[in-house]
């Protein structure tokens, strides 16, 4: 299931932080977590709620998992 599979690519990211996820996630929904991140949403709720209804959880799981381990 989609929530299961997110956790395993959080788990690779944390490994390999350079794992490419754009087969996942789309750079303009990333551009919108990362933005909304940035601006201080850094709870999963608090994103899902802030983001628009088509972002699913699980993508916004492995994004936080990308963004936390970039540095920007």
């Amino acid at each position: 299931n989609e929530a299961v599979i997110s956790m395993q690519v959080e788990t690779i990211i944390g490994y390999l932080p350079e794992t490419d996820i754009s087969s996942i996630i789309s750079k303009d929904k990333m551009d919108l977590i990362s933005d909304n991140f940035r601006k201080g949403k850094k709870g999963l709720k608090e994103l899902k709620d802030a983001l628009p209804k088509d972002l699913s959880y699980p993508e916004i799981r492995i994004a936080l998992a990308k963004i936390s381990h970039q540095s920007f």
